[in-house]
């Protein structure tokens, strides 16, 4: 068997095993309900205010003293937000305030849960039967975290297009380039993140327990770190720089005046996320090889 072929089969393993445990794809769902709660109680009680708004506006586009005092401001009716782009708006900050449970469950919880992935293996002799086949031990360790991360995308995917059903049922229209974006710069590298270091916490560890434990205080350091090391340029709620970035023009749209976030900020904060993980990775493979011989 090649190694790519050795890769498939250790990822396809821990796919089988990881929907027996169950344990991250409750969570997605967990997180994902969250979210899509938050953003529905946030905007139901601003509901009446856009019909009554609706209704104002309608009626000011065709009011010529309204008109006649907006361009003695030196503005248009067109400066004045319309309807969707109200919903719109409150749409978002309903996500960014849901988005703090994404982010601690996410570094924290699913860290936690991931931490067990090989210590599974060793207890349940997964590890022994894979060792009497010709995969070494850095094969084992990328398909494993292979295994888990699409383990955890799939349910992480699913909740998404839920989102994005429940948005059209619920308001008529989603703003994808709003949840897009937010999935690209933010939503994924967080579900990646936490559960590639999950896996690797875990791998020196030996039963459930030290997993949970251990994982739990590596997630807490994460979360802790992640949000001082790429905070964004204003503190809005626990936002950094890269779901900072997505929210921001949103904010700007309604009077607010917060500065924007360059791409390369975004690109160094990544790089920054990579170095960890490979160095963690490397440190892990060591540890197999030096404690394990493998």
């Amino acid at each position: 068997m090649r190694t790519p072929g050795k890769l498939i089969f250790i990822a396809r393993t821990e796919l089988r095993l990881g929907w027996r445990r169950g344990v991250p794809h409750g969570l997605i769902v967990i997180m994902g309900m969250i979210i899509i709660a938050g953003v529905l109680l946030f905007t139901s009680g601003n509901l009446e205010s856009l019909r009554n708004y609706s209704q104002k506006y309608a009626t000011l586009r065709q009011d010529p003293e309204y008109l006649a005092e907006l361009s003695a401001q030196g503005m248009t009716i067109e400066d004045i937000p319309t309807p969707p782009e109200l919903l719109a708006y409150w749409i978002a900050i309903g996500l960014m305030n849901a988005w703090q449970s994404f982010s601690f469950l996410s570094l924290i919880v699913l860290t936690a849960s991931t931490s067990f992935t090989i210590p599974a293996d060793r207890l349940f002799g997964v590890a022994e039967l894979i060792r009497s086949t010709p995969i070494s031990g850095i094969i084992y360790l990328m398909g494993k975290l292979l295994g888990v991360i699409i383990n955890v995308l799939i349910p992480a995917f699913i909740m998404l297009l839920l989102y994005i059903v429940v948005n059209i049922m619920v308001y008529g229209f989603v703003d994808l380039d709003l949840v897009f974006k937010l999935t690209l710069l933010d939503g994924l590298p967080l579900l990646v993140f936490a559960s590639a270091l999950g896996v690797l916490v875990g791998v020196p560890l030996r039963n459930r327990k030290e997993a949970t434990i251990i994982g739990t205080f590596v997630g807490l350091l994460s979360f802790l770190g992640w949000l001082n090391t790429f905070q964004g340029p204003q503190k809005v709620l626990l936002q950094d720089i890269a779901s900072y970035s997505v929210f921001q023009p949103y904010l700007n749209s309604m009077g607010q005046n917060l500065p924007g976030v360059e791409v390369g900020a975004i690109v160094i904060m990544y790089t920054c996320v990579f170095l960890v993980l490979t160095t963690i990775f490397m440190l892990a493979r060591l540890w197999l090889h030096w404690q394990e011989n493998f």
